[in-house]
């Protein structure tokens, strides 16, 4: 029973560790999108056109991954506060 609980409770260390990174992955995220928006100007043809919409694009899908990275964290955490309240019940059954 005392493995399950360290394994959980490493699991929720990296879960965090996972959504701090995610907010260091937005930042930086961030820094690329406005480095781009400045290009806009310049690049006008069909070829910063092209690249502009894919740029869009591939942006909406990484963004959401920032967030779900956070989700999974929080999921992570409530399994394994529930799973320890469960197992804190089970054991009081035996004192």
């Amino acid at each position: 029973m005392g493995k399950i609980i360290m394994d959980s409770n490493g699991l929720v260390a990296n879960a965090k560790s996972l959504a701090n990174n995610a907010d260091t992955y937005d930042s930086e995220l961030a820094k690329i999108k406005s480095a781009v928006e400045e290009l806009k100007p310049y690049w006008t043809d069909a070829a910063g056109q092209e690249f502009f919409q894919l740029f869009e694009e591939k942006y909406a899908v990484v963004d959401g991954m920032g967030q779900a990275i956070r989700d999974l964290g929080i999921a992570v955490e409530k399994t394994n506060t529930t799973m320890n309240n469960a197992i804190d019940e089970s054991m009081s059954a035996f004192k």
